[in-house]
């Protein structure tokens, strides 16, 4: 369940899937983009616990990305960050759909949970 940060501490999360419409076994690349406050700090480690279940229909993937955490100036007193996670769609009736994963942003003053979409 997040934790309530006013809007303007909030970190922005979007989700890219890499290709876009993946297919049965296809290796999918699932990269988390956040945007936050140069000061605070996000801690996200998405592993095979939260990706890989029968209910999402995916398989977390052997072969993983390099991850490289480092914070990038994205303007406004803000920085961002990517992280990669590889995923296998398995066989399926319907769409697989990838449950919010949590993070934690530390401000310094707290430290609070956020989802991703």
């Amino acid at each position: 369940m997040p934790d309530p940060l006013p809007e303007d501490r909030a970190p922005r999360v979007t989700v890219r899937l890499e290709p876009e419409n993946p297919h049965v076994g296809d290796r999918v690349r699932v990269t988390y983009h956040f945007v936050y406050r140069r000061d605070d700090r996000v801690e996200f480690d998405p592993g095979p616990g939260g990706l890989s279940a029968a209910s999402v229909e995916l398989e977390y993937a052997r072969e993983q990305p390099e991850r490289d955490r480092a914070a990038r100036p994205d303007g406004g007193g803000r920085v961002s960050t990517d992280v990669t996670v590889a995923v296998q769609p398995l066989p399926r009736r319907r769409g697989v759909v990838i449950r919010p994963q949590p993070a934690r942003v530390s401000t310094g003053e707290e430290i609070a949970r956020v989802c991703t979409p």
